[in-house]
């Protein structure tokens, strides 16, 4: 579920609740907010924030996997 969507130097943004900001297949939060799972599509991008980390979405089983 989509909250709202904001533009940052001509792109769009959408943010999710709990502040995960998401771009074209790819998710910006901390290790600390809930990755979505639903209208996440397979191979998208996680990106932590504060620990570097990254994550690929595996759609058919709904996890994030990290790399």
């Amino acid at each position: 579920m989509i909250t709202r969507v904001i533009q940052v130097d001509c792109e769009d943004y959408s943010i999710l609740p709990g502040g995960v900001l998401k771009r074209r297949g790819e998710f910006y939060g901390k290790s600390t907010d809930t990755k979505p799972v639903d209208d996440v599509n397979n191979a998208d991008i996680f990106y932590e924030m504060d620990t570097q980390k990254v994550f690929l979405f595996d759609e058919e089983k709904k996890t994030w996997i990290e790399q």
